[in-house]
């Protein structure tokens, strides 16, 4: 009875890991509220959930195998190493948990090794199961690429509220998208010679998705994974050339150099080649990210202490240790805004986040899979060993992208879960004492074990349960903003928001969406303000928003975002009269630009809340360094121009406008502010050109139309005058004072004469 109730646990060990690949390539949630890398992590979170509970069971009833090998070993390190580099960076939220599907976390890195873990478990002596994993895998990607197809060719009726753009992909990132190719064309191609092939049904769908993954990856047109899979088809031609495969070991040895040599010309030429595809499947991705100089000079800074150097900044710290130690020369750049999540790659951001420690888990880990694979590839003969060299290729290739690139969610769960399965059948035959599987049986070491099982099942539970909490947290924050968007109704976001915090209390980013609606209905309700009961609901809702930002900043007091919304809040305050709020302004934008110091926005705000506060001096000089960190800032020489015109030096403000409608010369508000300040200072032909340039960009602009008829009134046009402001009187019927102009104007008198 045992041993079928292991056998039926085992079981939905297994199918829950082979839906999960079957699924996870393609899945996503229609409707917007939930975005491509929250639902992959939904779904994974679920599966491996339901795996790693099913097999404690199993295990717990006392004859299931337990796995013991030195690549789970060393992976087990992993989540290790997150977790003390969380508690010594202080436990924060964001290294524990994301619910926006950031995957540099405790909860991530434990998800991925209970995918490893049960993977090999559960998958080893079950080689049909092994079949069928990997035949659902390769369907997934077909189906996969089959939807990126409808996308090309239909952009807007597939996009399902999900994808903004035509680089957006079921699979995350374009970029992603190409990994996956790539992965899919490898496994496809090694497994056709194998069981996974065994009818011809299942040879003609490998053969279709090797095809359409390789034409996919024309489309995707990405230089390194070209390289990659070049390098990795190099390297299996070697081995076929040594360890030959069922059938003609020539032919199969020429197919693989061919690929090689064909991604090699592909990575080096592809944008020739690009240029020659159909318009429709021409897509343009762009793509940024640090280099490797930028990764290893933020991590040199932010790796000063002995603590740090050793376990690191935190888990998913790297967006702090950018907005902390960035280069100035940064924002010079169309990315001067982004705040980078991950460095250059997976590896060289876990030095910066996990330390000299977390770098060695991965290293470590990578090194297990190498030796066991040498260890395998020497002993094993056939087709099972076919389709683990096919795991252990899939496996180099998503190990390479995890140092030389910082892929999405779905690559690196993938990587983990083939990990667990290329370990699984490496414990097929057992002869290694580093490779073994043993049994629970009825002594002091089976009852050691089986502790251990029920504490992982609580262990996956807890997890779980934090990862799903998070995500579905975030996930009504985002049907607040699809609400608002969609209805710019705050009480429907509001209520939203508020289920989200009910839900997960310590997710910042809602505080400060309820920060931002609160704004909002302060602007709505001080309108209408007029009697006790719209007083008291003001003070209520003031109230509400000033707690929201607290705790936002409380939760994390080291994001930068967190203190801007707050002084953003006490900005509108501020500019409201209420006391206190212009120095608490002053105070949460000096912590945001002490967590940001190169970022000029903090800088900015900051000079905004000293103009409105009439502090004229302070805010040219806080402008003066807003240009000093990005000189191409057009609202900062906006701003300082209408300053400048105020204490009426026209000639900096003249300089100051003119630099601004350079950078940005579509602004009709530009050129418009460029206007008065010339006008003011009787350049009154420059300042006509000026109006008439705002008026070409925006023809209904009756401010700028009404400023060109003054203009050329004082310039003695009086035709001209008296025609341009006869247009400001077709523009606003209901005001008379106008047509008296146009009247005066005509008469040669003052326009404003009688008004």
């Amino acid at each position: 009875m045992a041993m079928q109730t292991d056998s039926f646990f085992s079981s939905i060990s297994r199918y829950a890991l082979i839906v999960l690949v079957g699924l996870f390539p393609f899945f996503f949630v229609p409707g917007g509220t939930v975005i491509v890398a929250q639902g992959k992590m939904l779904i994974a979170t679920l599966l491996v959930a339901i795996a790693g509970v099913s097999w404690c069971v199993a295990v717990l009833f006392g004859s299931s195998r337990i796995p013991r090998h030195s690549v789970i070993a060393l992976a087990a390190l992993l989540p290790i190493a997150y977790a003390i580099s969380a508690i010594l960076s202080g436990w924060p939220t964001s290294s524990i948990v994301s619910g926006v599907g950031v995957h540099d976390t405790v909860v991530s890195a434990a998800l991925y090794f209970a995918a490893l873990l049960v993977g090999a478990a559960v998958f080893a002596h079950a080689t049909k199961g092994i079949v069928w994993f990997l035949r659902s895998l390769l369907v997934g990607t077909l189906v996969l690429m089959l939807f990126q197809a409808v996308r090309l060719m239909w952009p807007e009726p597939s996009s399902f509220g999900v994808f903004l753009n035509q680089a957006s992909t079921a699979a995350g990132s374009w970029h992603d998208f190409g990994i996956v190719l790539g992965l899919s064309v490898i496994l496809s191609l090694l497994l056709l010679r194998t069981s996974v092939a065994r009818s011809l049904l299942w040879r003609a769908c490998l053969f279709v998705t090797a095809i359409a993954g390789l034409m996919s990856m024309v489309i995707v047109n990405m230089a390194d994974i070209w390289y990659v899979f070049g390098a990795v088809s190099f390297l299996i031609a070697i081995y076929v050339a040594f360890r030959p495969f069922e059938g003609n070991t020539l032919l199969q040895i020429a197919l693989w150099v061919l690929l090689a040599a064909a991604s090699a010309a592909l990575g080096y030429f592809g944008s020739q080649v690009y240029a020659y595809l159909p318009a429709p499947v021409q897509v343009a991705a762009v793509e940024v990210r640090p280099s490797w100089e930028g990764t290893f000079a933020i991590g040199q800074e932010a790796l000063g202490e002995s603590r740090t150097l050793f376990f690191g900044s935190g888990p998913n710290s790297f967006n702090r240790s950018w907005a902390l130690h960035k280069p100035t020369s940064v924002n010079a750049t169309d990315f001067w805004a982004f705040d980078f999540n991950a460095g250059v790659g997976v590896l060289p951001t876990a030095f910066v986040t996990l330390g000299v420690f977390g770098l060695a888990a991965w290293l470590l880990t990578s090194v297990g899979f190498l030796a066991a694979m040498w260890r395998m590839f020497r002993r094993k003969e056939g087709n099972e060993s076919s389709i683990a060299f096919s795991l252990a290729a899939s496996v180099l290739f998503l190990f390479i992208f995890h140092v030389m690139y910082a892929p999405g969610f779905v690559a690196s769960m993938l990587l983990f879960i083939l990990l667990g399965l290329f370990v699984a059948t490496s414990l097929t035959v057992p002869r290694d004492p580093v490779e073994q599987v043993f049994r629970v049986e009825e002594n002091s070491a089976s009852k050691i074990d089986m502790i251990g099982a029920a504490l992982a099942a609580i262990l996956i539970v807890v997890i779980s349960g934090v990862s799903m909490r998070a995500l579905a947290s975030d996930m009504m924050v985002n049907k607040a903003v699809v609400e608002f968007a969609k209805d710019r109704d705050s009480g429907a976001a509001s209520m939203a928001i508020e289920r989200a915090l009910v839900i997960w209390p310590s997710n910042e980013r809602a505080h400060r969406a309820a920060v931002e609606l609160g704004v909002l209905s302060l602007s709505e309700q001080g309108a209408k303000a007029n009697d006790p009961e719209a007083q008291a609901r003001l003070q209520a809702t003031l109230t509400q928003a000033i707690q929201h930002g607290l705790s936002a900043v409380s939760i994390g007091r080291t994001d930068y975002q967190n203190w801007l919304t707050l002084a953003q809040l006490y900005q509108e305050l501020a500019g409201a009269g209420v006391g206190g709020a212009y120095e608490q302004a002053r105070e949460a934008y000096a912590t945001a630009r002490a967590e940001n110091p190169t970022n000029p926005v903090p800088v900015f705000r900051l000079a905004q809340l000293e103009a409105v506060q009439g502090n004229r001096d302070a805010a040219i000089g806080l402008l003066k360094e807003t240009i000093q960190l990005k000189q191409n800032f057009a609202a900062a020489y906006y701003l300082i121009s209408q300053l400048y015109a105020e204490k009426q030096q026209y000639q900096e403000a003249t300089e100051a406008s003119a630099i601004a409608v350079q950078l940005v010369p579509q602004d009709p508000l530009g050129w418009y502010n460029l206007g008065t300040i010339l006008y003011a200072s009787k350049q009154n032909r420059d300042a006509a050109a000026a109006f008439s340039q705002a008026i070409t960009l925006m023809p209904n602009y009756s401010n700028a139309i009404f400023m060109l008829a003054l203009t050329y009134a004082q310039l003695g046009e009086t035709d001209s005058a008296a025609l341009t402001m006869a247009r400001v009187a077709e523009l606003n019927p209901d005001d008379a004072g106008v047509q008296r102009m146009v009247e005066n104007i005509k008469a040669k008198k003052d326009p404003f004469t009688g008004l």
